[in-house]
């Protein structure tokens, strides 16, 4: 197929902390954004007042979504996994407040706030000129697993399993290993230096140098994460020099960059496991891992994709793109098998790779700003 033959390195960067009306919820660039701006609702109280670091956390505990999607610490699971009109997305600042104990509802209500336009720059710069999905991939509590092996295997916490290697599921890496295809993880050294960084994962600066020779016939996918307590700003001056390293790289006119976020708890099928979780109420709360809830902003970057494409629901499959439609592509891209139910449930996006090349694409981005 020819948009297999246009991408032949794919590089995964992911953000953490943002779901979609937060980040990119306030873009102004297009009225077919599905944020915060053009809006059809009636009720609308987030403002453009965001912290560069945020003061308070989220409760990111499946009770803790529970309250701020549903308004409930204890909804019907069936009703909510058949209904999107049950997320009403009420209970942020109800959860906020009983979080840190506070009637302060201006402390609370910064769980609403999000970020204008001018506030990120660097992001809405990629976004106007690429593809992005304003119903976003659907995140995940159990954060690497979903992303790198397609299900957390019943766990909702970043519990010690995820530290020594306890999960018995086939990752993505392990499998890409097991069909010839050589991949390397980074961690981000140059904005958050690590005393001890994870086994298996190299300096970012290796990756910048990559981007200066061909990397062929070194690697097909590179893996970055960013964890930016530092700040948006830092945050955002870490994307631009990726995209910018890949965009002035002799391998541009055949990588595909992917932008995502991760946020909340997002669904799992199959393996019939539930998950039990003692809510701030005193009762205990059952989760079954079919739902599909809070949505975070994406990007999908390459000189292959029309400019400022949006799309709101994918096109095949279960018409949702969750953070498992990255390993269901990359399946489909090299012709690997689905790692789990959840990733052959997925909709996956080669169809956003055309077979025109764009000679447009911004060798720059904007500068990050301070706020």
């Amino acid at each position: 197929m020819p948009w297999m033959e246009n991408i032949k390195n794919v590089v995964v960067l992911v953000e953490e902390n943002r779901l979609f009306d937060t980040f990119a919820g306030g873009l102004s660039y297009s009225h077919d954004i599905d944020g915060l701006l053009h809006t059809k609702y009636e009720l609308v109280c987030a403002r453009a007042i965001p912290k560069n670091v945020a003061p308070d956390d989220p409760n990111h505990g499946i009770s803790g979504l529970n309250m701020e999607v549903l308004g409930t610490y204890h909804p019907d699971e069936e009703d909510v996994d058949e209904r999107e009109e049950m997320e009403t997305m009420m209970g942020f600042v109800t959860e906020q407040a009983s979080t840190y104990k506070t009637v302060n509802l201006t402390r609370a209500a910064v769980a609403i706030s999000y970020y204008a336009q001018d506030h990120i720059p660097v992001f809405a710069t990629m976004a106007e000129n690429f593809f992005s999905s304003t119903d976003g991939l659907r995140p995940s509590l159990a954060r690497p697993a979903y992303l790198t092996s397609g299900t957390s295997h019943g766990h909702c916490r970043n519990d010690a399993s995820f530290n020594v290697a306890a999960l018995p599921q086939r990752s993505i890496f392990q499998q890409l290993s097991e069909a010839g295809i050589e991949w390397i993880n980074y961690h981000n050294s140059t904005t958050d230096p690590m005393s001890n960084p994870p086994t298996g994962f190299n300096p970012d600066a290796l990756f910048y140098t990559w981007t200066l020779t061909s990397g062929k016939w070194k690697t097909n996918i590179i893996q970055i994460r960013d964890f930016y307590s530092e700040g948006r700003q830092t945050s955002s001056g870490f994307m631009k020099g990726i995209y910018e390293a890949l965009r002035g790289s002799p391998q541009w006119n055949e990588t595909l960059l992917i932008l995502t976020f991760d946020e909340h708890v997002g669904v799992s099928v199959g393996d019939g496991l539930t998950y039990t979780e003692l809510s701030p109420d005193g009762k205990n709360m059952i989760f079954d891992f079919k739902r599909v809830d809070v949505r975070v902003p994406t990007l999908v970057i390459s000189p292959w994709v029309e400019k400022g494409m949006i799309e709101h629901k994918g096109k095949n499959n279960c018409k949702e793109y969750t953070h498992t439609s990255i390993a269901a592509f990359i399946a489909k891209l090299w012709g690997l098998d689905d790692l789990t139910p959840r990733t052959t449930w997925s909709s996956t996006f080669e169809h956003l790779i055309t077979d025109k090349f764009r000679d447009d694409t911004p060798s720059t981005v904007s500068e990050p700003v301070s706020f």
